[in-house]
C-alpha cells in the first residue's frame, strides 16, 4: 500500500502485541522528527523499516541521515532487489546484464 496508496493496513504477526515501540504505516509517516526518530547523545534509536518500495526506501534513506550518529537504521524486505545510486545506473546495468541475481550475494 506504500505511502501514497491510501491503505495503512498493518499486518498481525507473532510478537507485535508485545513490541513497547512505536508502529507506523509509511501512509502516516511525515518526518523523523515529529516521530521522535532522531538519536541524540541520551538515547539511540533503532528503526526498522519493513518493505523495500518507494516509501520504504525514501523513508530508511530519510530516517537514516538523521539517525547515523547515535542509532541504526534497519531495512527489511521479504525478498532481495537492486538498489542503485542513480547517478550510476546507465553504468551499472550494462554490467548488471551480464549477471543472474542468484549468483551475487
Amino acid at each position: 500500500t506504500g505511502r501514497h496508496g491510501g491503505g495503512g493496513f498493518i499486518p498481525e504477526f507473532p510478537g507485535l502485541d508485545k513490541f513497547k515501540g512505536f508502529v507506523c504505516h509509511s501512509s502516516m509517516y511525515k518526518y523523523p522528527q515529529k516521530h521522535d526518530f532522531v538519536s541524540n547523545s541520551d538515547k539511540k534509536k533503532h528503526v526498522v523499516v519493513v518493505g523495500i518500495g518507494n516509501s520504504g526506501c525514501d523513508i530508511v534513506t530519510e530516517i537514516g541521515m538523521t539517525n547515523k550518529d547515535n542509532g541504526r537504521t534497519t531495512l527489511v524486505s521479504r525478498s532481495g532487489c537492486w538498489v542503485l545510486k542513480a547517478d550510476h545506473l546507465e553504468t551499472m546495468m550494462s554490467s548488471l546484464e551480464a549477471l543472474d541475481r542468484s549468483t551475487v550475494k
